[in-house]
């Protein structure tokens, strides 16, 4: 197994380690009865219209960024941009530091499409 391989490997395995300990922690520390108490309360039609309502602003969002993108002169599909928008929240949510989704459209837009992300002379 080469050397990349095997750090790869180790890196992933701290990541679970990690989110499984901080999933422990979190089931632990929270009344499950009083959760499912309080799920069993939820009005169906206010969260179906709350996350319909976050998924439109993410959309929007999305859609915004590949605008900016364009500006400096990446070029990608809607469908791709969204989808790597999505990518990088889920990477927010479930790494830890603040940047990480981010980091990873970076990492991403510049291996798949050799992009430039430096901000252009012509922005301010």
């Amino acid at each position: 197994m080469s050397k990349s391989r095997t750090k790869n490997i180790a890196q992933l395995t701290l990541k679970l380690i990690v989110t499984i300990a901080a999933v422990y922690i979190v089931v632990t520390k929270i009344d499950l009865q009083m959760l499912w108490l309080q799920i069993k309360d939820i009005n169906l039609l206010w969260l179906l219209l709350a996350v319909a309502v976050f998924v439109v602003s993410k959309v929007i969002e999305a859609l915004r960024l590949n605008n900016y993108y364009r500006t400096i002169g990446i070029h990608l599909s809607e469908w791709q941009n969204i989808r790597l928008y999505w990518l990088g929240l889920f990477y927010n949510l479930f790494l830890p530091g603040g940047i990480s989704g981010d980091g990873y459209k970076v990492y991403w837009l510049k291996s798949k499409k050799d992009a430039n992300l430096k901000k252009p002379s012509g922005l301010h």
